[in-house]
This record gives structure tokens, sequence and C-alpha cells, in this order.
């Protein structure tokens, strides 16, 4: 689980350095994969689901709406940011408009937020 973690934390750093490079979609991808990273960490922790045998992307977010949103786990306003990270990511790869700056980079402080009320639970639950 801590490599979820790791990646979680690694991702929004390097988001960070593809939008000061120009490359708006790229850091849309490692933003959502943050959220990502981070709710795998959750639903390993928290639901005791290896992310391992999760096979869609929609199935992770499912996962994490059913086990730690609908649970009351995560404040509902932040946990429902994982999805609104993933539209954009979809856009991003595969849309044929680009994206605004302004868009990515406030997608990416809500995915810093997700990440850390993630590992705030992680880290809750370990005590």
């Amino acid at each position: 689980m801590t490599g979820y973690v790791a990646r979680a934390r690694d991702a929004p750093e390097t988001a960070q350095l593809l939008l000061e490079a120009g490359r708006d979609a790229g850091a849309a991808n490692r933003t959502y994969y943050a959220a990502f990273y981070a709710a795998q960490a959750v639903i390993a922790h928290a639901a005791g689901i290896n992310p391992r045998t999760i096979k869609t992307h929609h199935g992770l977010r499912r996962l994490f709406e059913l086990h730690v949103t609908k649970a009351g786990l995560i404040d509902h306003e932040i946990a429902t940011q994982f999805n609104n990270i993933a539209s954009m990511r979809i856009i991003a790869d595969y849309g044929d408009e680009p994206l605004h700056r302004d868009e990515v980079e406030a997608a990416l402080r809500r995915a810093e937020a997700f990440v850390s009320a993630c590992e705030n639970l992680v880290r809750s639950q370990k005590a």
C-alpha cells in the first residue's frame, strides 16, 4: 500500500513540471493519476480490496464511492472530485480540443486535496 501512497504523492509534482513546460494534457493525465493512486491506497486499506484485482478505472471509482464515500470516510465534496478529475483526464487523453491551463491548475489543486484526504484516512486508520 505504501507504493500507492508514494505514487499519489509523486504524481502532482510531475503534473506541475508538465504544466511549467506547457504540457497541459500530460499534466491533466498525471493529475488524474495522483487521485487514482490515492484511491487505490484507500481501497486497499479501508476496504481490504487488492487494487490489482480491479480491472477498470470506472471500477475503482465505483468501489471508492461504495466503500469510502457512501461510508462517510472522506468528505463527500472532496470524494466527488475523483470523478471530476477523471472526466478531465478523458478529455486530455482522448478529446480533440485542448484543455485550458487554468482548468488543469484547478484540477491539480483538487487532486492535491483529494490525495491529502486519502493519506489522512489511511494514517488515521492505522492508529
